[in-house]
């Protein structure tokens, strides 16, 4: 069994506005986990789930600032060797 970390790319959030960030694990493993790394503790998560039918780990950030802001999601894959 093989584990790697699958990462998003940036995703910036504008202000006052929410967006959604998915990292998607490649063909050959599945989706065990995942979660954030939102670089300003001044977004709010507002969902952090695995995507099944996408195998993939969905994240949705708002941005209660004026400013915009940025963040990404991970998700955890994992492969299984015979």
């Amino acid at each position: 069994m093989t584990t790697m970390q699958v990462e998003s790319g940036p995703v910036s959030v504008c202000c006052f506005l929410a967006a959604t960030a998915i990292a998607t694990c490649p063909a050959g493993s599945f989706v065990t986990g995942g979660g954030f790394d939102i670089g300003s503790t001044d977004l709010s998560v507002q969902v952090s789930k695995m995507v099944s039918g996408m195998n993939s780990w969905e994240v949705t950030a708002a941005n209660p600032l004026g400013q915009p802001q940025s963040f990404v999601a991970d998700a955890i894959c994992t492969t299984i060797h015979p």
